[in-house]
C-alpha cells in the first residue's frame, strides 16, 4: 500500500523489489546512474521520504503521522 498523511491512496497486489547488486538509491535524480537526458535533479520538493524494512501497516503509520504533527 502507498499512504499519503496517514491514509491509502494506493493499494495492490506488490512483489517487492530485488536489490541485488543494488549499490547506491538515487531519489529525485538520475544521476549518477542515467545521464541520458541530462536528468541530474528537478525543481521538485519533497517533505517527507522513509524507507523501511518491513510492510508496515496502516495503525502504525497512522501513529507516526499522528506523533509528529
Amino acid at each position: 500500500m502507498v499512504y499519503i498523511d496517514g491514509e491509502v491512496a494506493k493499494q495492490g497486489e506488490f512483489g517487492g523489489i530485488d536489490w541485488t547488486g543494488c549499490d547506491i538509491l538515487s531519489i529525485m535524480s538520475g544521476a549518477p546512474r542515467f545521464l541520458e537526458w541530462e536528468h541530474k535533479s528537478d525543481l521538485s520538493l519533497m517533505d517527507e521520504l522513509r524507507i523501511f524494512n518491513k510492510a508496515l501497516s496502516q495503525a502504525e503509520i497512522k501513529t507516526i503521522f499522528d506523533n509528529e504533527k
